[in-house]
């Protein structure tokens, strides 16, 4: 996957629970928590990471 990016304090947040880097009435934020975890628990991984001039 890949979009638009993101700054890197963002970055350090985006698997934690209810964090959003929108408006809150989008979503609960807890998208890509439940990704990490259930990748975790698996035995897999996820990650975001910065891909300097993209």
């Amino acid at each position: 996957v890949s979009d638009n990016g993101t700054d890197e304090e963002t970055r350090t947040q985006v698997f934690d629970p209810f964090f959003v880097s929108k408006d809150m009435d989008i979503g609960t934020g807890l998208g890509l928590s439940t990704v990490y975890g259930i990748a975790q628990q698996r035995g897999g991984w996820v990650e975001c990471r910065e891909s300097a001039g993209r």
